[in-house]
């Protein structure tokens, strides 16, 4: 078992509210963003995350795992 809390990001703009929570130890593991240029940006700050540049109604989240927290 682990003890990382891990969490999706909706709305997610450049992702400014995500680096917080990874420095709080949240590992941010999907995020959605309808602006692309914001989502670009994104991209370029967090190479590791998963980013989906679409409208979140046409955004299905198929999660087996167990989300602590979705920001």
């Amino acid at each position: 078992m682990t003890n990382e809390l891990t969490a999706v990001s909706l709305f997610t703009g450049a992702g400014g509210m995500d680096i917080g929570f990874e420095r709080a130890g949240i590992k941010v593991v999907f995020a959605n963003e309808l602006m692309s240029e914001a989502a670009a940006t994104y991209n370029a700050n967090h190479e590791e995350g998963i980013m989906v540049n679409d409208d979140i109604n046409n955004v299905l989240v198929n999660c087996n795992n167990k989300l602590d927290i979705s920001i």
